[in-house]
């Protein structure tokens, strides 16, 4: 095996490791009801107290997005009705599923994390790989294009 070829591996290696430990960087806390929670939420909680950018207007409250993983699923309605709509709103919820992801406040938080129905909340990371807004403008010019195009002949 060649310098280049070990360089090569080595470098692999050292990538992987670093990834690794990128991904798996949220730590889980336990609270006294033995509900475990990512650090993550708190510092969202607090990046979004500093920048007030996720405020609802109508009740400036703040709100994070959070996806609570229930012990069993049939206590969900149970839980949902114990919040109220001021500081806790439904994002996806299938009936008989054990998950429920919703944006919720602080203080709503702060009684999730002590229910003993609950096993475990995330914070929910929303993902986009397209930026819609630039999607929608380049089909509209495509599609005016297009009809210019086959309308008028070379435009």
């Amino acid at each position: 095996m060649g310098n280049k070829e070990l360089f090569l591996i080595l470098s692999i290696f050292i990538f992987c490791i670093f990834l690794i430990g990128f991904v798996s960087s949220v730590e889980m806390i336990t609270s006294s009801a033995g509900v475990q929670y990512g650090d993550s939420i708190l510092k969202e909680f607090e990046k979004a107290k500093i920048n007030q950018s996720i405020n609802d207007n109508e009740t400036n409250q703040t709100f994070v997005h959070v996806l609570i993983d229930l012990k069993d699923g049939s206590e969900a309605d149970a839980l949902i009705s114990s919040f109220s709509e001021e500081e806790f709103k439904i994002v996806s919820y299938y009936n008989g599923s054990s998950s429920v992801g919703v944006l919720i406040t602080k203080e709503a938080f702060n009684k999730l994390i002590n229910d003993s129905r609950v096993e475990k909340v995330y914070y929910e990371v929303s993902i986009h790989a397209f930026d819609r807004e630039k999607l929608l403008q380049d089909y509209i010019y495509t599609s005016n294009t297009l009809y210019c195009f086959n309308r008028f002949g070379n435009c």
